[in-house]
């Protein structure tokens, strides 16, 4: 555990919570899964399965459930 995270929970062990999000943003959401899991396709490669375990993320319903929210956002918009 990073030591940031030691003085409130919400740090990431990187970041400050706060300073996580642009201002002015919207947050989606948050995600449960290693951030190797959503970046990388382990599942497609024929070593990693050996070495890393606990990585499948359906990165695909990611991108539509934010594809969908940016589509709700435009057509709402005009």
């Amino acid at each position: 555990m990073g030591l940031i995270r030691r003085y409130d929970p919400r740090n990431d062990s990187q970041l400050h919570f706060y300073d996580q999000l642009i201002p002015g943003c919207t947050l989606l959401g948050y995600v449960k899964a290693d951030h190797w899991a959503i970046a990388l396709p382990f599942s497609q490669d024929r070593f990693a399965p050996a070495l890393i375990d606990k990585n499948e993320f359906p990165r695909e319903v990611l991108l539509e459930a934010v594809f969908r929210f940016v589509e709700e956002k435009l057509s709402a918009s005009n």
